[in-house]
């Protein structure tokens, strides 16, 4: 069981980071990790410490774990990705499009 869709097998070098169980053939029932469980509760923004201060981090909730483990080596690295900077500039794009409709006296979806 794996709590990432990119990650499905086993062999994948990044299984190890989100797999959390697996099913046991012989007793016919599933095995939890429950070790494994409690570490992937741990990946949110609130735990993360590339996260902290960033003002975009609830809309990306620390990025996609598994890309950040491809490049990183480790989804919680405490270093940004171009995908961090590349979610803060659409965040900041937005922010200032909503704060000139606003001055315009536009609303976001086009009326007046």
């Amino acid at each position: 069981m794996t709590s990432c869709n990119e990650v499905l097998q086993p062999s994948d070098p990044r299984a190890k980071l989100f797999q959390y169980g697996a099913w046991n053939q012989e007793d016919g029932e599933f095995v939890l990790n429950h070790e494994a469980m409690d570490r992937l509760r741990k990946l949110n923004v609130h735990d993360m410490p590339k996260c902290q201060g960033c003002i975009a981090k609830y809309n990306c909730a620390g990025d996609c774990y598994a890309k950040s483990a491809s490049s990183t080596g480790d989804p919680t690295s405490t270093g940004y990705t171009e995908r961090c900077h590349i979610t803060r500039e659409l965040l900041k794009d937005n922010l200032l499009l909503a704060l000139i409709f606003k001055m315009a006296g536009v609303s976001a979806s086009g009326s007046v």
